[in-house]
């Protein structure tokens, strides 16, 4: 018998139909304290948290995965950190802590770190809760990096590859030894990461897989794809690897010279299926759209691939009219999407002075990104802006004042991130104090934190926000399609680590800047009830953004609803 896909939805849902009573959903911007010192530490009786420290990452339900500091019997400078999971109902699990043995590694322990320093980095949590770090670990008196997973049913963090370790692809014997950060963690474990091989042959390469297997996608020494016979990569920029849902990766390398390979054109950005890989763009070819604009470099480190597959980077170039432009690919289409020159639109008068700009994509292929604004006074000639195919919006300018305080230069070392919605967070330099700031899609800018001044939270918590350091965020990426980590997610929440002054120490918070409904409210009534069941079943929403509805969408429903909306 064939069965309707709304049928089998009211099947699979049917106790969500049968509760009687309805969940309430909050609005209005809402800040929680997750973990502050003094909690008790979950299955570690006589243990309490002493604070937070390292980064924290969040993902579309609010849960969240971070590092933080305990202080018990026993503890010390090297064992008191710890990596811990919190699911949306609220449980906290410890998933590992310095000193411990590796479970899946024999004679390997998280390596112990210091006071400040953890040893948990590359936090990586995804809706399905699959889990992804980067541990420093140590063998004997020899330090290793380590990448392990977790997938939702366990069995716990499992090694995926550690330096020491084989290296796939390569001679029997052969061993890893450098793991690039940052790595790839995608929903199920699937996993990218580049580095170097210790042994016969001392190469560079690109793995992909998970902990059922590895393989090597590409490899320093041998033929280059989409090159002339006989040229070969020389080495990979390990920094720039990314990788989406569906395994695609995207990566910047250098050619070794000869057989056709000059100076001119030995760089190149591949992307495409790991077996199977395209150029994308390289040094001393056209830019496709680009009305004569020839590649002279590509800025790898500002390489980001979304979901869809959509890819963006920043290149100089020369000849077109233009120095340097942002280039987006997707669909089979390769084009400038912003060139040097180009006037922009909310400011008359003006044009964009790209200068080595950084940028971020979200799963919409929106790409935000700083330029400079020549023609503009030198008090207000830099700018955050979002730009798509056929248009662009300013989102923040030097100059202007939110909530108070006057917004300073927006450069490429700013920390920004943009989210599916197209909101914006950005950390900048207001009245000479680091502060952080939120733009919703179409909204006014919103201080949500400053240096110096203190937060006060929705169930009670104050702490004032030291001043040379006053939060912890993973810089190393922003945007929420690169199977990285993420701090900033598609319900407007941040998961900031305050490092407070004063005897309130460092704390875990988390600001909902729009108090926007939970995933399951579907109907947007601020209330979990059977319309919103009903909505699911006729809408078929998808909830967790990877572009089709399916079960997983069902199982992020099923759990927001059951846990209520904060």
């Amino acid at each position: 018998m064939r069965v309707s896909s709304k049928r089998f939805l009211s099947v699979l849902i049917g106790p969500c139909l049968a509760i009687g009573a309805s969940h309430a959903a909050a609005g209005g911007p809402v800040i929680t304290t997750i973990v502050k010192p003094g909690d008790p530490v979950p299955g570690m009786p006589d243990f309490e948290f002493s604070g937070v420290s390292g980064s924290a990452s969040i993902n579309n339900l609010g849960e969240l995965l971070f590092t933080a500091t305990i202080s018990g019997p026993g503890s010390n400078l090297f064992n008191d950190h710890v990596l811990v999971k919190r699911t949306i109902d609220g449980t906290m699990t410890i998933l590992a802590r310095e000193n411990d043995p590796v479970p899946t590694v024999p004679g390997y322990i998280y390596r112990g770190g210091s006071a400040n320093t953890s040893v948990f980095l590359d936090l990586i949590i995804h809706d399905d809760g699959s889990v992804g770090v980067m541990s420093e670990t140590l063998q004997g008196g020899t330090v290793r990096d380590m990448i392990l997973t977790d997938r939702p049913l366990g069995p716990g963090l499992t090694h995926v590859a550690f330096e020491g370790g084989s290296a796939p692809g390569f001679m029997t014997g052969d061993t890893l030894l450098v793991i690039g950060q940052p790595i790839s963690v995608q929903p199920g474990g699937l996993t990218a990461f580049a580095g170097s091989v210790f042994g016969s042959t001392n190469e560079d390469a690109v793995w992909f897989g998970s902990n059922a297997g590895l393989t090597a996608a590409l490899q320093s020494g041998l033929q280059a794809p989409g090159q002339n016979i006989g040229a070969t990569i020389a080495n990979f920029d390990r920094e720039s690897l990314r990788q989406n849902a569906m395994g695609e990766i995207a990566f910047g390398v250098t050619l070794d010279l000869g057989s056709g390979i000059s100076q001119s054109n030995r760089r190149v950005i591949y992307s495409g299926p790991p077996n199977n890989l395209g150029v994308l763009a390289q040094t001393g070819s056209p830019v496709p759209s680009g009305g004569g604009a020839v590649y002279t470099s590509m800025d790898y480190a500002t390489l980001r691939v979304n979901d869809a597959g959509a890819v963006c980077f920043s290149a100089d170039v020369s000849g077109g009219g233009t120095n340097e432009m942002i280039v987006t690919s997707g669909a089979g289409v390769t084009a400038p999407l912003i060139r040097d020159g180009d006037p922009i639109p909310d400011i008359p008068g003006t044009t964009y002075d790209l200068l080595n700009p950084r940028l971020e994509m979200n799963a919409g292929a929106q790409v935000a990104f700083n330029s400079g604004i020549f023609g503009a006074p030198s008090d207000s000639d830099t700018g955050l802006f979002v730009a798509e195919p056929g248009q662009s919006r300013l989102v923040l300018r030097e100059g202007d004042v939110v909530d108070g305080v006057t917004v300073g230069g927006i450069g490429s070392l700013n920390f920004f991130s943009i989210n599916d919605r197209g909101d914006v967070l950005v950390e900048v330099s207001a009245d000479g104090s680091s502060t952080l700031i939120i733009v919703p899609n179409g909204g006014s800018p919103i201080k949500v934190a400053r240096a110096t001044e203190a937060l006060v939270t929705d169930d009670g918590f104050v702490g004032i926000f030291g001043a040379l350091v006053p939060w912890g965020i993973d810089r190393s990426n922003g945007s929420t399609q690169a199977g990285s980590s993420l701090v900033f997610n598609n319900e407007g929440q941040l998961a900031l680590i305050g490092l407070f002054t004063g005897s309130t120490g460092q704390a875990l918070v988390l600001i909902d800047f729009d108090g926007d409904p939970c995933l399951a409210d579907i109907n947007g009534d601020d209330v979990l009830d059977f319309f919103d069941v009903s909505e699911l079943i006729s809408t078929m929403p998808d909830l967790n953004g990877d572009g089709v509805f399916d079960f997983f969408d069902v199982s992020v429903f099923l759990t927001s609803f059951s846990a209520g909306c904060p």
